[in-house]
């Protein structure tokens, strides 16, 4: 049986609330949403909800990067192109990689169309 934590318990007060602005690069007027995302969210989830706020049928390869870092789902092999390797976002948790407030999570969608989506952040 799996135990429920309740809210106010230290387990659930620890996990941080981070809020999204997910934005269209090189769009004039700029095409944004914003989102509020629990910390302990899986980056796979993330990209679903992303596809969801943005109004896409997740019909295309995508990854997130921070930094040096890219993040995919291992069904797309990747890493078969060589350079860095390329990390599984099915196990990389939001909290545990979330840059630092106002820095830049890239959401590229579409490799063909090059459809960068800059996200900046703020933690509660």
């Amino acid at each position: 049986m799996t135990k429920r934590l309740k809210r106010g318990t230290a387990a659930i007060d620890r996990i941080p609330t981070y809020q999204l602005r997910v934005e269209l690069e090189g769009i004039s007027p700029p095409i944004w949403r914003r989102v509020l995302v629990p910390g302990n969210i899986r980056l796979g989830r993330l990209h679903a909800i992303i596809q969801v706020v943005m109004g896409w049928d997740n019909d295309h390869l995508h990854q997130f990067i921070i930094g040096k870092q890219a993040y995919s789902d291992p069904d797309f092999e990747l890493n078969e192109f060589g350079g860095s390797p390329v990390l599984n976002e099915k196990k990389t948790l939001l909290m545990n990689i979330a840059p630092r407030a106002g820095k830049v999570l890239v959401y590229v969608y579409d490799f063909g169309d090059s459809g960068n989506t800059g996200s900046r952040w703020k933690k509660f």
